[in-house]
């Protein structure tokens, strides 16, 4: 029998994976706790098991039907011998009479893994599984110390792909957006992804065992990982401040903030979510829930016809916008309460470290308060300090094991590798350990050279040496100015004639191993990090999949890496290869749309240079010597153009 593990594709979702996770949360009063929430998994079944689904015109075993069903959701209903579905109860006659796909199989598969699946029980009994209607939550324990406890949370939901774009949805596609976000080339991405069908009833009618919720995670989650840190920092705030004071009223969820979001995002260019801008977008943001509850209407963001608080009672959809006025009217109460309750600790990507963030509300606030000096304006003048200590200064506490923890998290789950999924959550554990071990012995080190340099006629002095432990962290760390993470296109460039750079060439070739390298990397705190990566992914893979695997990498080296600036080269032509040479260009125009808002990142166009055939080899693949010339050179020169040279540039 075929293994039905290669039947079962997985997805990590989530805001822990697509960037947009609160910070780390210890809570103050069991503070040796730690839940890291939104490390969703989505568990697509696919054949044998099951045929793809298919829209009505098609024939094929299970087919969708949108109709009597509230917008967003459909019915998978079934045509054809039944005699495959060996899991029992899964079929179910809705209200007409038709024989319909029960969305309780993902409880089936679950409690009574199907033939051929029997390694997910293992999984299941790691994962500590709950149920919680038809997904599955799973609490992971993945680090456990003296001092601290690590877990992971989530839901596990089974889905079907569905590879077309529902006709539902095709307002999005066409929708005039007056910030210009997300761009036709990032629509274009999204339609390819299509879409998924989970088994999720519409919460207006919660006992209905047919419906199943249109989904579009993938598309979601490429559009997450292309906002800026503006947005990002304003999206978290908003996080906490649900955490603190709304989440438990039922009525928001952080799905309907992450789609305020992205409503917001298309009003508003991504330029104007500036440091110098950033206090009115928390308003902006704030603004726009208000109106939306105020309406009782927070639609979806790819479905406008699906108002997702519909069901709510109105009278507690108007005790939150009571919430949320007064929250606007002083955040500084908030903030209060969220230093009180939690100790800060920060995530994957530069969350809050600028020196001012929200710098404009602050000074405004300061300057009322000087103005009125009132003794209801006594208070504003606090909310600078607040925001200080919550959003900057806490960042500074054991951050780096934070982040290093975080890149273990990603390095495991990126791997593709169905046939035993629970081994990447075990590798998750390990990793967080060795990092824990790493930050214990760094610190004990440092903490030993600060003592030697304050006392001269110390130790050393007396005859003593030092340990053998601090000798070996400074021999592992490689310190690098400029590392270059290349695959055989750039196999001939010389790094000590590119201004003390260090090339890695990768024995794999994809931008998958060019991720798993960042992650066991040591290299110390490296001015820029550049890399030449994809020809080989996108000749095995989609153009939307490869630059998926893009922002997965550029999102892990700025956890890793946060002070260096991250240069991305575009695809070279193939001599002779058009079919190829199109899909680079696809590749290269996406990418370098995309990475053009971003701050620290830059696309190289190396295809605009490396243009003559008299620069590759007799393969029509790889670089001659002029070529890897060109290519030296216009590395450097993207240095130089991104930033000015330092002292040690300068003859």
């Amino acid at each position: 029998m075929k293994d039905a593990t290669k039947s079962l594709q997985l997805k990590f979702l989530g805001s822990f994976f697509d960037g947009l996770g609160i910070p780390f949360l210890f809570d103050r009063k069991h503070k040796a706790h730690l839940e890291i929430s939104d490390a969703d998994v989505m568990l697509v079944l696919t054949s044998p098991f099951f045929p793809a689904v298919t829209s009505r015109r098609e024939q094929a075993a299970l087919f969708v039907d949108g109709h009597n069903c509230h917008p967003g959701y459909v019915k998978l209903k079934f045509q054809g011998e039944q005699h495959w579905l060996s899991v029992p109860g899964i079929l179910v006659r809705d209200q007409n009479g038709d024989v319909c796909l029960s969305n309780r199989i993902m409880q089936n598969c679950v409690q009574n893994p199907m033939p051929g699946l029997e390694k997910l029980k293992i999984l299941w009994k790691m994962l500590n599984v709950s149920f919680n209607g038809p997904a599955v939550s799973y609490k992971l324990p993945i680090f456990s110390g003296v001092k601290r406890n690590i877990v992971l949370t989530g839901d596990l939901v089974g889905s079907f792909a569905w590879n077309e774009f529902p006709h539902e949805a095709h307002e999005w596609l066409s929708r005039k957006r007056s910030s210009g976000w997300p761009s036709t080339e990032q629509v274009r991405t999204v339609k390819e992804f299509g879409c998924h069908l989970v088994p999720v009833a519409n919460p207006g009618d919660r006992d209905s065992p047919t419906e199943w919720r249109i989904s579009f995670v993938l598309g979601e989650r490429h559009l997450a990982l292309s906002l800026n840190q503006g947005q990002r920092r304003v999206y978290r705030i908003i996080k906490l401040i649900h955490k603190q004071r709304l989440g438990d009223l039922g009525v928001l969820s952080t799905y309907h903030l992450k789609t305020t979001l992205f409503w917001l995002c298309e009003r508003i260019p991504q330029e104007r979510w500036t440091e110098q801008e950033m206090g009115q977008r928390f308003y902006d943001f704030l603004d726009l829930l208000i109106d939306f509850l105020s309406k009782k209407c927070i639609p979806n963001y790819f479905i406008r016809e699906n108002n997702m608080i519909d069901y709510m009672i109105e009278q507690l959809v108007n005790e939150n916008v009571e919430i949320l006025c007064e929250i606007r009217k002083n955040p500084k109460a908030i903030l209060d309460e969220i230093k009180a309750t939690y100790d800060l600790r920060f995530d994957l990507v530069e969350y809050l470290l600028s020196k001012t963030p929200f710098r404009d509300v602050l000074e405004e606030l300061e300057t009322q308060q000087v103005r009125a000096g009132s003794p209801e304006d006594k208070g504003a003048g606090d909310l600078l300090k607040v925001m200080r200590e919550i959003l900057i200064d806490s960042s500074e506490n054991d951050s780096d094991s934070v982040l290093g923890a975080v890149g273990g998290a990603v390095d495991a789950f990126s791997r593709k590798d169905p046939d035993s999924p629970f081994k990447l959550m075990k590798e998750v554990g390990k990793g967080l350990l060795k990092i824990a071990l790493k930050d214990k012995v760094e610190a004990k080190a440092k903490r030993t050279t600060h003592s030697a340099c304050n006392d001269k006629h110390g130790t050393a002095a007396r005859g003593k040496v030092d340990s053998p432990q601090t000798t070996n962290i400074a021999e592992n760390t490689i310190q690098r100015k400029h590392v270059i993470v290349t695959d055989s296109i750039g196999q001939y460039l010389d790094g000590n004639r590119m201004g003390r750079s260090y090339v890695k060439v990768l024995r794999e070739k994809t931008i998958t191993d060019a991720h798993d390298y960042i992650i066991k990397s040591n290299l110390g705190n490296p001015e820029s990090l550049t890399f030449i990566v994809g020809t080989i992914s996108i000749d095995h893979q989609s153009v939307a999949d490869t630059v998926e695997e893009l922002h997965q990498l550029r999102q892990t080296a700025e956890t890793k890496y946060p002070d260096c600036e991250m240069y991305f080269t575009g695809i070279l032509n193939r001599q002779h290869n058009q079919s190829f040479n199109e899909r680079a260009q696809r590749y290269n125009d996406l990418v370098q749309a995309e990475l053009g808002g971003q701050q620290k990142v830059h696309f190289i166009a190396v295809n605009e240079v490396i243009n003559s055939p008299d620069y590759y080899r007799e393969d029509g693949f790889h670089l001659s010597r002029r070529g890897t010339s060109l290519l030296a050179q216009c590395l450097m020169d993207a240095r130089t153009t991104a930033q000015p040279p330092s002292s040690t540039d300068r003859p």
